[in-house]
């Protein structure tokens, strides 16, 4: 059932538009003077806050509380590392301020709506699957951004790190005929980068730090995404496994952490034919989630094989405890509590003693 408060505010929108003949809203023409514009889009966006805040009360609040939390936790990371945090220009509005970046994403449909292009009934069932999409991916984006920069915190790091290949594009590949290429080594650096790139010639850690609390060096991947080349030089040291063509996907809401002595032995996490083997995978998850994500972690912990398994992050506030089972999988409730993470630092700290 559509609720009538939004409705309401929509014709109060309507109604403005009507008594202002200078505006035009037509299927191809939209044309807002000056002297209307600001009392326009003060309706306007009152009609999507209205159906947001009807809608989908549980994301606007959950999207506030993190980008509270990551906004205070990035200002102490600032102060304490003097680290400056780069992320996608999406993911950084979001942070900034989610409401507003949320009604920002049913801005075209609103228009569709007003040109008489979708129905009202389209309007909502539209608006309602584009919120479902925004909480599938900023807002998991951005949790797991604050998860990272929270174990930068917890691992108290010493110094950052940065691996920067270059960038270049498949028709550049194909292009220049390249098919392989050398990593350069890690570089000190006072930025920390959430790659978002949709192809790059080698995937790289996001970031890699000196953690004091472990004394190892740890690099975090926010996900892996498609190789363009294959390494010259792939670490010795570490463990590689081959990608069939099936696997050179994408892979979203997870995290890979390795630990090394040695950060150039951290420089390359894939490339077009080859994976590190993880020392940790976190994967990211709703509470509706938890089943589907559990089986999905147990194949991949076979295909993959992470050394201290793969922990799920529930996103919920819920108990902290640590689930585990046989097949390398434990899930831990974090919610907005960065010291719910500890088992995650302690996992890595045991690894080190080995």
């Amino acid at each position: 059932m559509i609720s009538q408060l939004w409705l309401a505010e929509y014709d109060i929108l309507k109604k403005f538009i009507s008594e202002h003949p200078e505006i035009e809203i037509a299927v191809n023409k939209t044309r807002i003077p000056d002297n209307a514009r600001s009392e326009f889009y003060l309706h306007f966006i009152q009609v999507i806050s209205s159906f947001v805040n009807n809608t989908a009360m549980a994301l606007v609040r959950k999207s506030t509380a993190l980008s509270e939390h990551y906004q205070a936790l990035a200002k102490e990371i600032s102060a304490s590392y003097g680290l400056h945090i780069s992320s996608s220009p999406a993911v950084f509005r979001f942070l900034r301020d989610p409401l507003i970046e949320i009604i920002n994403s049913e801005s075209d449909l609103m228009f569709d709506l007003l040109k008489t292009k979708i129905s009202v009934d389209i309007f909502a069932e539209l608006a309602s699957r584009k919120l479902s999409e925004v909480e599938q991916s900023l807002f998991i984006d951005s949790y797991q951004q604050w998860i990272a920069l929270s174990l930068l915190k917890l691992l108290d790091c010493q110094k950052s790190l940065q691996v920067v290949p270059g960038s270049l594009s498949r028709y550049g590949v194909h292009k220049s005929r390249l098919s392989t290429g050398n990593v350069p080594l890690p570089k000190e650096s006072r930025e920390i980068l959430f790659n978002y790139e949709s192809a790059v010639k080698f995937v790289v850690p996001d970031f890699i730090i000196y953690s004091r609390r472990i004394n190892k060096y740890v690099s975090f991947s926010n996900k892996i995404i498609r190789a363009l080349l294959k390494s010259n030089s792939l670490p010795a040291k570490r463990q590689w496994l081959s990608l069939p063509p099936i696997e050179r996907i994408p892979r979203y809401h997870q995290m890979y952490l390795y630990i090394d002595d040695k950060p150039e032995d951290l420089r390359i996490v894939a490339d077009s034919h080859n994976i590190c083997r993880p020392d940790m995978i976190l994967e990211f998850a709703r509470e509706s989630e938890l089943k589907e994500k559990l089986s999905e972690a147990k194949l991949q912990n076979g295909r993959l094989k992470p050394i201290l398994g793969t922990i799920i992050i529930r996103m919920e506030d819920a108990s902290g405890e640590l689930y585990s089972n046989e097949s390398g999988v434990s899930i831990i409730s974090v919610g907005f509590d960065l010291s719910r993470l500890q088992p995650v630092c302690k996992a890595l700290k045991e690894f080190d003693a080995r």
